[in-house]
């Protein structure tokens, strides 16, 4: 089992970073490899545990346009919880802040984030896995803003979407807090990022054989779970992706919208793909039509 990394352990390796970095900038004799052996030592981690820190250290950095030390990569490779306490380390010992120039979000970026939102919830109602600190880790260097910023915004769009009836991320708590200027910007550009996508949607809908398909898919799997036979519902979707030539994730939100079409018909929809009703009102017409001429039994 891999050894939790301590405040203390990663006060450690930020001061030998540092010291490194000095001595480097000034012809020193001290060694990337003494750091990491040091490093390794002192707080109990392997070595290549402490290269993982290391680099994100410099990842940090590197993020902010900060000197870098020279025999590392710049690359996170670490948890949520480890990325927080080492900016707190690096704001109060570095300095770094005076770096990261604090100013208000820029509607692009606010629209970047809202974009990210949507994705990770987009993926949430397809049942399609997602690690979310790598997506806020990505989103944070796009923006060469801090992680912790970029965690504390999408906190403040989740608690927005929650106020206003729209879809949430599961995974991203609520928090309030956030000026009407920045609620304006944020509901703007998810009105603009959904009739951009509806937009999409409408020049490439499923067609009329796509959603007979996809209808025929369901079919089977309520019949597998009224049999109670074992099976993974995933080899169906990808079934359907072959036939259709359309990717997993649309595949299995198109069944998704099936199953919810059918709820409201007062009919039990199948327990292995959660319903969702985020389809463009064609596709829900065509397939309101088909479940009507082509009953499922469940």
């Amino acid at each position: 089992m891999e050894l939790a990394w301590s405040r203390e352990d990663l006060a450690i390796a930020v001061d030998s970073y540092l010291a490194l970095l000095e001595s480097q900038k000034t012809g020193g004799a001290l060694t990337p490899e003494a750091v990491l052996r040091s490093v390794a030592t002192r707080t109990g981690h392997s070595q290549e545990e402490a290269r993982g820190i290391l680099n994100t250290v410099t990842w940090q950095m590197s993020m902010h346009n900060a000197p870098v030390c020279k025999g590392f990569r710049a690359q996170c490779e670490t948890d949520e919880k480890v990325l927080v306490t080492l900016e707190q380390i690096l704001s109060r010992d570095w300095k770094i802040d005076r770096v990261l120039h604090r100013k208000p979000w820029s509607r692009s970026e606010l629209k970047a984030a809202v974009a990210c939102y949507r994705e990770m919830c987009r993926d949430q109602q397809a049942g399609v896995p997602f690690d979310r600190t790598e997506r806020l880790s990505k989103l944070a260097d796009d923006l060469s803003r801090k992680f912790s910023a970029v965690r504390l915004r999408m906190n403040n769009i989740s608690w927005i979407m929650a106020q206003h009836g729209l879809p949430v991320v599961d995974c991203i708590p609520l928090l309030a807090g956030v000026g009407r200027k920045v609620v304006s910007v944020v509901l703007d550009v998810y009105g603009e990022l959904v009739a951009s996508e509806d937009e999409s949607a409408h020049r490439d809908l499923w067609t009329e054989s796509q959603l007979r398909s996809a209808l025929d898919a369901y079919k089977d799997i309520a019949e597998l779970e009224a049999s109670k036979t074992r099976f993974d519902v995933n080899d169906n979707i990808c079934a359907l992706s072959q036939e259709t030539g359309r990717r997993f994730s649309f595949c299995r939100l198109r069944l998704a919208n099936i199953a919810w079409l059918l709820q409201g018909k007062g009919r039990t929809p199948i327990a292995s793909i959660p319903a969702s009703n985020e389809m463009p009102q064609e596709t829900c017409e065509l397939l309101d039509r088909l479940c009507m001429e082509h009953p499922v039994s469940k």
